[in-house]
């Protein structure tokens, strides 16, 4: 089978990067700013002048707080909790990781190794991540509010808003947990029903993962659980607390526990913006920002700041290297990796799906040698045929792109025992397109050109093809080749279990086939086939993918009734189908963009969901008659 160009790791990959780039441009932007503000030799000065003192003793308190967390996570799980040096290894890594992976990335790495220590999915190990990261945020978020609201002064409550803001979204962020888990059945249900009608916005791996994540949360809702978690996370800040202390007074600064509370409230909220590993900078300029606000001048803050995220870096940093290089091997582990392992090992394989009815059935077992001779045999005496396959290839000013199409499919059916004709259908075109496919008939005798002479559209164009095909199984391709030639053997698998049509589809999650392409086309087909699935066919997750395999019977009967002309034909082709009672496979296949596509974006958007509305109306006023499943077997009899 051939696959795409490029794979999604690959691609998740390229998006790391661009958030790296980003995030260091952030931190870039923050560190020129803070260092610009501050004069150099006083910040030199206040730092040569530190207590060193208490900045040790910051050091190994802060190295307590993380032992303290190591032993609070395993009560965030349920029965498969890990032990302490498990515990406490994920932790380090993952803390480690943050500081050299962009977007917190080292949590999702934390999760991975969480899984693979208690044996279970990633998926609910990362909800526990998210809940313990919910409860630090909470816990800081009280200290913050009682502590600074109690012991400040209204002038400096009020300086203090941002962060009382943030303290307010992660207490929204707690009620909103909490009442998700509450009415998580009814959320699966209507996820559930969700991905039925709209399959492509909602894959099955997707459900899964969700499913996972709120289960993995479960724990939250035991009392005894959340009064041990409570008072762990309480320890664990007030420690925290207390290295906010002895940092403040190694430099001479002698706070209340309303500035202390300020300070480890702007430091940890900071750290939640994207930006480069560990924060740098952005950490330095807000938390420096705020100390300055209550009072500390700019040099002195700025120092406290840097040796705060110093000694984080040193407490994370000494273990981390250690598990670093005895447990991964000296090897960073590639966000884009962990997330591909994770759809190994979690993802279902989705080979095709039944999408007859407007709700889909996976079918995820190959069939067997007898099946496949018993669905041949009996698909080959349905009609007399003069070819085993026919490829229809509709094609407007495809000068450029037929070519090596073209060459591709006919490389390919040379090494297949079977008979094939290749329909190139010229629709109109005012460029060499019938040229270049004549030079191709010259050459190769299953290359046919069928032309006519203004353009119609591509629906009318494959109607015609079908018109003239004298193949058993006839499938219709793209000129532009995007999706290969090849994946006919996935579509063919379907055909032979039975499957009247078999459509290939970009949407459906496979881990066996990849698409490539452009951000922007990729949101407004999903859009345009969430209108198809709420309009007129529920269940299909991609009607507009052009490689879509009939019978030949089922192709007859279905092009001899359509209206549409242009590119909203798929629908009605398979609205059609299902009128006909019609066992249609939605199979997933390797997909590439290709430049130069006729389709405008801005109008033919319009024009097809206009057509989508003809279909409907068409239906409703009897333009196709009352047809059923009993047309079809009269029609497709010899």
């Amino acid at each position: 089978m051939s696959s795409s160009k490029t794979s999604p790791p690959q691609r998740s990959r390229r998006r790391r990067v661009l958030k790296t780039g980003l995030g260091i441009v952030v931190s870039l932007l923050c560190l020129g700013w803070v260092v610009s503000s501050v004069e150099q030799e006083s910040f030199l000065a206040a730092l040569r002048n530190a207590d060193i003192v208490f900045v040790l003793a910051a050091l190994l308190t802060t190295l307590y707080s993380y032992v303290l967390r190591a032993w609070r996570w395993p009560f965030f799980f349920g029965r498969q909790a890990p032990g302490f040096y498990d515990s406490f290894r994920c932790l380090i890594i993952g803390f480690f990781m943050n500081n050299v992976l962009p977007a917190r990335m080292g949590e999702v790495v934390r999760a991975y190794l969480g899984g693979k220590a208690t044996k279970q999915s990633g998926t609910i190990v990362l909800a526990t991540v998210a809940a313990e990261r919910l409860a630090d945020g909470l816990v800081i978020s009280l200290l913050f509010a009682i502590f600074f609201s109690f012991s400040s002064h209204p002038d400096e409550i009020a300086r203090a808003k941002e962060i009382y803001f943030v303290a307010y979204l992660f207490l929204a962020a707690t009620l909103l947990t909490f009442l998700v888990l509450l009415v998580r059945q009814r959320i699966f249900t209507f996820l559930e029903h969700l991905g039925e009608i709209m399959p492509g916005h909602l894959s099955s791996y997707t459900l899964i993962r969700v499913k996972r994540f709120i289960l993995g949360l479960e724990p939250l809702l035991r009392p005894s659980r959340l009064l041990i978690l409570g008072a762990f996370s309480l320890a664990v800040w007030l420690i925290e607390l207390l290295v906010y202390y002895e940092v403040a007074v190694a430099f001479g600064q002698e706070m209340t526990l309303g500035a202390l509370s300020l300070f480890l409230a702007a430091v940890n909220f900071s750290s939640l913006i994207p930006a480069a590993p560990g924060g740098i900078g952005v950490i330095e300029a807000l938390a420096t920002f705020a100390l300055v606000r209550i009072g500390v001048d700019k040099e002195t803050a700025l120092a406290m700041v840097v040796t705060q995220h110093l000694i984080q870096y040193l407490v994370v940093g000494a273990p981390g290297t250690f598990f670093f290089l005895f447990h991964l091997g000296g090897r960073f582990v590639d966000a884009a990796a962990v997330e591909e392992l994770e759809q190994e090992e979690e993802a279902p394989d989705m080979m095709m799906a039944d999408v007859s009815q407007a709700r889909p059935a996976l079918i995820n077992q190959p069939l067997s040698f007898e099946q496949r001779t018993m669905a041949a045999d009996a698909l080959s005496t349905a009609v007399p045929v003069a070819f085993d396959f026919s490829i229809i290839i509709p094609a407007f000013n495809e000068e450029s792109r037929l070519p090596k199409t073209l060459l591709a499919v006919l490389e390919y059916t040379k090494k297949r025992p079977e008979s094939f004709e290749i329909l190139v259908v010229d629709d109109g075109s005012s460029d060499n397109t019938a040229k270049v496919a004549l030079q191709f008939s010259e050459l190769s005798p299953e290359v046919k050109l069928l032309t006519y002479p203004n353009n119609r559209g591509k629906g009318y164009a494959v109607k015609f093809g079908v018109t003239n095909a004298r193949g058993r199984i006839i499938l219709f391709d793209d000129a532009d080749g995007a999706t290969p030639i090849e994946e006919i053997e996935r579509l063919e698998e379907a055909v032979l279990g039975g499957a009247q049509i078999a459509i290939g589809s970009r949407a459906m999650f496979s881990k066996h086939t990849a698409v490539e392409t452009v951000w922007y086309r990729k949101y407004i087909g999903r859009i345009y086939n969430g209108i198809v699935n709420m309009l007129i066919l529920p269940g299909i997750a991609d009607t507009q993918c052009g490689f879509k395999m009939f019978v030949g019977p089922a192709a007859r009967s279905i092009f001899s009734r359509t209206f549409s002309e242009r590119f909203a034909f798929d629908v009605e082709v398979l609205f059609l189908a299902r009128k006909l009672g019609l066992k249609i496979v939605e199979v997933p296949v390797n997909w590439t963009n290709i430049p130069g596509s006729k389709v405008n974006l801005a109008r033919d958007s319009l024009a097809m969901f206009v057509d989508i509305l003809k279909v409907r109306l068409r239906d409703a006023f009897g333009a196709y008659g009352r047809i059923s499943h009993e047309d079809f077997l009269k029609e497709s009899r010899p």
